[in-house]
């Protein structure tokens, strides 16, 4: 299982469908780091137990479209 601070490529089928930098405990996202979509969207916070808990999902430019507060995310 993957343990402390790195990087993560998420694939399907071989292509890369995703990226995370950041802390991992256990093998999940844990504490502060980011998740970055292929087409360039974003999520950037603090992860408990492989989900996000609070920070802010961008889209492709930059955009903010949420906020996780509490495990729970909330539409702009």
């Amino acid at each position: 299982k993957i343990q402390g601070s790195g990087t993560y490529i998420y694939r399907d089928k071989g292509k890369v469908v995703g990226k995370y930098v950041g802390n991992f405990v256990d093998g999940q996202r844990a504490g502060r780091g980011k998740f970055t979509w292929a087409d360039g969207a974003s999520l950037e916070g603090v992860f408990k137990a492989g989900k996000p808990w609070s920070g802010t999902r961008r889209n492709s430019v930059g955009k903010s479209v949420a906020t996780y507060k509490a495990g729970k995310e909330h539409l702009k």
